[in-house]
């Protein structure tokens, strides 16, 4: 395990710009129980009852932490990609179906200072319609291979034009995952203390923490807390 606290000194706008980053090597089959208990949330599941996101929007897709193995879609918020056996046999078995299923948000409009982002899913090879999302890493036989979410916030901030304040990209959470690495990445810009954890009191921050507690016994926020103290 590797993890990183920077703090850096933001004058547009004034503040702190802080930044979390987490990389964890993965036992066997570690992906598919992070990414189940992560999409299976309540967290998770909050986010996709929204009928629109409201200030938030998929990451753009020049953003990645590990080298993509599956190219990034714009306003990319969910990727999960595998493979299918033809029977239960084991994963050095030659039959299988690949598969992806993602999450984009297009942008739908600017309101009042708000931006909205529809919620648009996409499911490629072999996986069959009748499943929801939830169950794409409980599948017997299955096997994730790649597990991609990407979150950025919006705030107002003044931008000295005619229209006074306006919404401006200012954090952002990403998570890249092979079979053998974990990375996070979480970052916000415009805090008031060196010590603040950024993009604390978001629900999906509380989600990866719980994903990771229950599939590596690691707490996010708690690391994020006695590094960011150290600073």
């Amino acid at each position: 395990m590797n993890s990183q606290f920077e703090v850096k000194i933001s004058l547009f706008p004034y503040g702190y710009k802080n930044s979390y980053r987490l990389t964890l090597e993965l036992a066997p089959g570690k992906i598919s129980s992070i990414t189940d208990a992560f999409i299976n949330s309540t967290q998770f599941k909050e986010l996709l009852a929204n009928k629109d996101l409201i200030n938030e929007k998929g990451r753009d897709p020049k953003l990645s932490i590990l080298e993509p193995k599956v190219p990034l879609k714009r306003n990319e918020l969910l990727l999960l990609a595998g493979k299918i056996y033809g029977s239960e046999l084991d994963a050095s078995d030659s039959d299988f179906e690949k598969f992806q299923l993602s999450i984009t948000t297009p942008f739908v409009s600017s309101k009042k200072n708000h931006m909205h982002h529809a919620f648009h899913y996409e499911h490629y090879g072999f996986y069959p319609e009748f499943l929801n999302l939830q169950v794409a890493a409980r599948i017997i036989p299955a096997e994730i291979d790649y597990f991609r979410f990407g979150l950025m916030t919006y705030s107002k901030r003044c931008v000295f034009n005619i229209f006074g304040f306006a919404p401006v990209l200012t954090g952002r959470l990403l998570i890249d995952s092979s079979k053998d690495k974990f990375s996070l990445l979480v970052y916000q810009e415009g805090l008031s203390k060196k010590t603040s954890i950024p993009l604390f009191g978001k629900n999906i921050l509380g989600a990866v923490d719980l994903a990771l507690q229950k599939a590596c016994s690691f707490s996010v926020l708690e690391d994020m807390q006695l590094k960011s103290e150290q600073k």
